[in-house]
């Protein structure tokens, strides 16, 4: 009788959503560069804003939101993975002056291979300003 232990293997599911969380706290801590790394640079985007169609796009969009909304931060509410695809839904948070914030909910999901997002669906976001 054998009594050593093998690691267990992580799931491709839950290995996609584990990269997913830790690009998302990447983007979090000003690291965009990081969170984008997990995008295959020929990446299909559905969904996004009008002119961001390629990962490069989503490259200087990122850019962009850092530059205007520095304090800005997404919470992944909740990420379920299936196969090779992570569905997400997400609050993302910034400040727009003093006693104004902005709050967005959406959602997105995406297709991995190989370890990188090689499809993206973004899902429709609600934006709001709110009283802080």
């Amino acid at each position: 009788m054998c009594t050593t232990t093998r690691p267990v293997p992580k799931s491709r599911p839950r290995a996609n959503k584990i990269a997913l969380r830790d690009a998302s706290a990447a983007l979090n801590a000003g690291n965009a560069e990081d969170y984008l790394a997990l995008f295959r640079p020929d990446a299909r985007l559905h969904g996004f804003p009008c002119g961001i169609e390629e990962v490069d796009a989503l490259c200087r969009f990122h850019a962009a939101t850092a530059d205007t909304f520095p304090d800005a931060a997404v919470t992944l509410e909740d990420a379920v993975a299936e196969s090779d695809r992570v569905a997400t839904r997400f609050t993302w948070r910034a400040s727009q002056g003093p006693g104004l914030a902005l709050v967005a909910h959406g959602g997105a999901i995406v297709r991995f291979a190989d370890g990188q997002i090689a499809e993206c669906w973004n899902l429709p976001a609600e934006l709001h300003a709110v009283a802080s």
